[in-house]
């Protein structure tokens, strides 16, 4: 066993200014390094003491010799998966490792063998746990990322602290652990003791408020454990291993955090929080991209170069990113500082790259460009956790930043970029605690000016912004189907722009909108009400491929509120079905005359013939006065149903009321629609409909 050392309080009770801390502005904290011989030894009971204090029944431990662990051993070394603790293996909610290159393992021999067999070169080291069999350690990293989630398995959480047993620790300086906050920021950095060969102790913190998102556990040398015998005597390498953890259960979520700064390159301070943020999240998922590799720069040809929206989710590495493809943007990629692609030519800005030769920006009609996520299999809408980006030369406030929206199209983030000089870098980039972030929207200055226009922000004109370097994750999580049921009175409601914010990234360019009021329905109208062809947006009349209506049934638009019938006079002028969007409406006849019916909508590839799969459908239903009577269900190509979303009665039963109907998927799945318009059933309910929000067919369904 190996001999006490004296105890050492590096710090006891004392204040720091902590961000994130209590309304105090201070956290105390307890932090410790010293050796013990056996976990009854005084430093353990002094940090028990201390978590029971702040936390009281957020306690937990791990010895590494449970069932869960030695399952795994099976008397020799083994990998650790991460998120053993968080998953099961009680109730824990810790994620061990699991960051790009961290390869962690517990072992039952003293790491006498390496994962998957083999032997250990540094074996007999004094490695030897401090209570029970197993213990742990990481290989071909010198550091091993501790996070925490809440009870839910999925929200990143805040902890009071953290502690573990180090064994072998025999040069200062180079072990210890590292406790950083919500934002990434070092909190604390508590280094254990040089001892001698085997020995153990105990090293850990605990703060008076639950403000430790992330610990980095620095492992001596142990990126070269077990490629090479240990030598620190001689001043070389120092290899370490873990024993038992002492930590807290956390009770309280990581909020949403924002990130922009100055940067001046790519090893700048907040680009490393955000990556320290990032980590814990979903392991595994990070994601870059820095515009230099040579699958940009095959395009840019030293000069500029317009940039395929799905490159990186079709290849070009596992990323799964896609960047603009919304109507009206034009993303570019240039090697030449935009000299080719500005009117004004070079020197028309301080549009230079961060890091290496090729930076990135959105020309012409927009000054947006939309990232939007897919799962691996590229077909799937996706959520991640967050975004960040380099923006360039901005020089004006308020008119650059990122918008991120959730699944609904919601807004639920603005991050705005800083005013700062000519040519100066920042980062700007926002991170949540659980995968609720279905695309970003890039506000990049006054773009939209872009190729025309000539750069004078001093002079209080057009603000040019280029970007640089991507910070992301690989989507893991695909989008929920997403229902939009909500009153709307104008085309600018927000209904809408939630729909088209949700829709745009699914299916690039396959947005397909009908209003009823262009020249291929009004003609048929002629100011009254007339038969509607139900192949009107498939064989003509733009690429909408829709077919709206069953074979034989009677569809009808009208100019006039459906005062007169194709066939015999219709219902008295009623207010009630007015038009949502002047002058033109819709709805199914029966007999010549409105009638509460389904009508089913179809939706084809462009040859017209063959039956195709889209994404979603929305519609304005007008006049719905009876609950669940009217509204859309979604079928399969099987014929399943999908989603049945039904739309709402007017609280106050008024007549003409407008309301938009819709749903979204990650996938093509939707083979066909059908639109409730009410029925005769007593209380009888009749609705008309106008506007249709939807895809173009791009993806066969199966016959």
């Amino acid at each position: 066993m190996s001999r006490i050392r004296p105890f050492l309080l590096v710090a006891a009770l004392i204040a720091l200014p902590l961000a994130g801390c209590s309304s105090s502005g201070a956290a105390l904290l307890r932090q410790i390094a010293q050796a013990i011989a056996s976990i009854a030894d005084q430093a353990v009971v002094s940090f028990d003491a201390r978590r029971t204090q702040v936390a009281p029944g957020q306690e937990r431990n791990i010895n590494w010799d449970g069932a869960a662990v030695t399952v795994l051993t099976n008397g020799m070394t083994a990998d650790f998966p991460p998120t053993l603790f968080r998953d099961g293996a009680g109730d824990r909610q810790i994620i061990v490792g699991g960051v790009t290159g961290e390869t962690v393992a517990v072992s039952e021999d003293s790491f006498a063998t390496l994962p998957g067999g083999g032997a250990n070169a540094s074996a007999g080291g004094g490695f030897a746990p401090l209570t029970g069999t197993a213990n742990f350690t990481v290989f071909g990293s010198d550091t091993i990322t501790v996070s925490f989630t809440t009870v839910d398995t999925a929200v990143a959480g805040l902890v009071h602290g953290f502690s573990a047993v180090f064994t072998d620790v025999e040069v200062a300086g180079r072990s210890g652990l590292r406790f950083f906050d919500r934002e990434g920021n070092l909190l604390l950095d508590v280094r254990a003791l040089a001892l001698g060969s085997g020995q153990h102790q105990l090293v850990g913190a605990v703060f008076d408020t639950a403000v430790v998102a992330t610990v980095i556990i620095d492992l001596g040398d142990n990126r070269n454990f077990g490629a090479g015998a240990e030598n620190p005597g001689a001043g070389g390498d120092d290899y370490v291993v873990l024993d038992d953890f002492r930590f807290f259960l956390s009770a309280l979520a990581v909020p949403a955090t924002d990130f922009v700064a100055t940067v001046l390159d790519i090893a700048d301070a907040p680009l490393g929080r955000f990556d320290r943020r990032r980590l814990p999240l979903a392991q595994g998922q990070e994601r870059n991209i820095n515009w230099d590799g040579a699958a940009v720069t095959v395009l840019t040809n030293g000069q500029s170069a317009a940039f395929p929206p799905t490159l990186f989710r079709d290849g070009a590495g596992d990323r799964q990113i896609i960047v603009g493809g919304v109507t009206g943007e034009n993303p570019i990629v240039s090697e030449d500082e935009f000299a080719t692609a500005l009117a004004s030519g070079a020197g028309a800005g301080g549009l230079v790259p961060l890091t290496g030769t090729v930076n990135f920006a959105g020309i012409g009609g927009t000054n947006t460009v939309t990232v939007s996520f897919t799962t691996p299999d590229t077909a799937e809408a996706g959520l991640v956790h967050g975004f960040g980006a380099i923006f360039t030369d901005v020089e004006v406030a308020d008119r650059s930043g990122l918008r991120f929206f959730d699944r609904d199209g919601n807004l639920i983030r603005d991050v705005r970029a800083q005013a700062l000089g000519n040519g100066e870098h920042q980062f700007v980039g926002a991170i949540f605690n659980s995968a609720v972030v279905a695309s970003v929207v890039i506000d990049m200055g006054d773009n939209g000016n872009f190729a025309a226009g000539v750069e004078d922000p001093i002079g209080g004109g057009d603000d040019f912004i280029a970007v640089d370097d991507f910070r992301f994750f690989q989507s893991q999580t695909p989008v929920p189907p997403t229902t939009f049921v909500a009153p709307v009175l104008t085309r600018e409601d927000a209904v809408f722009a939630r729909f088209d914010m949700r829709r745009l990234p699914l299916a690039l360019g396959q947005e397909r909108n009908i209003n009823w009021d262009g020249a291929a329905v009004t003609v048929l109208t002629n100011g009254a009400t007339a038969d509607f062809p139900p192949d009107l947006f498939l064989a003509g009349a733009g690429l909408r491929q829709i077919v709206i209506g069953d074979p034989g049934q009677l569809v009808a638009v009208s100019e006039n509120a459906f005062s007169t019938a194709p066939v015999v006079q219709g219902p008295e002028p009623s207010p009630s079905f007015r038009a949502f969007t002047s002058p033109v409406n819709f709805a199914v006849l029966q007999d010549g005359e409105l009638a509460p019916a389904r009508a089913t909508v179809r939706f084809f590839l462009a040859d017209q013939v063959t039956p195709a799969l889209v994404h979603g459908f929305g519609a304005v239903f007008t006049d719905v006065e009876v609950e669940n009577k009217c509204g859309l269900r979604f079928f399969d190509d099987q014929g399943n149903l999908l989603l049945n979303v039904r739309a709402v009665r007017d609280p106050n039963g008024a007549n003409g009321i407008s309301q938009f109907v819709g749903a979204l998927f990650a996938s093509a799945q939707v083979a066909r629609v059908e639109m409730d318009l009410g029925d005769t059933d007593p209380p009888a309910d009749l609705a008309v409909l106008d506007d249709i929000l939807f895809f173009m067919g791009t993806v066969p369904a199966v016959d």
